[in-house]
């Protein structure tokens, strides 16, 4: 007989009771015994974890479906909101740019450097909407962050999250439009 605890493989030569392990001395019935009551207390609780899913009533799933289908939505909507602020950038941007670029209302370099720097905190708080609402984790959202204060690649970033989340929205059956979600 092999020993269930340690192994040992009973040989005709050795010595002691037939009910005990000549190695480790233990007794074969009483492993055996805690081997079962492990086993059984494995099923136990699996039965009784497939019993209260059974009990869980209509009205419970019912519940827990919609919380589902309400966080879903309000991600939805965080990210729609998100999008607004996010496309308000893109445009305020390219206005600045252009007003920079034209000379139109002359302004010193300090004045355009603040205005550009409001531009990008305000980005910042649709970028931190845009991706919660698509599900993104913090090493991306930190990401976009970064990208956003780098002048041509935050624009790019911006458009990307603008689109990735039109893509959401339409597929979730919402209308977009030129300026975001209608919300």
């Amino acid at each position: 007989m092999k020993c269930p605890k340690c192994g040992y493989v009973r040989q005709v030569s050795d010595e002691g009771p037939e009910w005990q392990c000549p190695a480790c001395k233990v007794v074969y019935a009483k492993i055996f015994q805690a081997q079962e009551d492990e086993a059984k207390a494995k099923a136990d609780a699996e039965e009784a974890r497939r019993q209260e899913r059974e009990r869980q009533s209509p009205s419970a799933l019912l519940l827990q479906r919609e919380q589902e289908e309400y966080d879903a939505g309000e991600r939805l909507w965080l990210a729609a909101r998100g999008q607004k602020i996010v496309i308000y950038c893109i445009v305020l941007n390219l206005c600045l740019g252009i007003l920079y670029a034209a000379q139109v209302v002359p302004m010193p370099d300090w004045a355009m450097t603040l205005l550009d720097l409001g531009i990008v905190l305000y980005a910042v708080s649709g970028i931190l909407k845009v991706c919660t609402g698509l599900g993104k984790g913090h090493g991306q959202k930190i990401l976009f962050i970064v990208l956003a204060f780098l002048p041509l690649i935050g624009l790019i970033a911006l458009v990307y999250l603008s689109v990735q989340t039109t893509k959401m929205l339409r597929a979730a059956g919402w209308e977009v439009g030129l300026l975001g979600a209608k919300l």
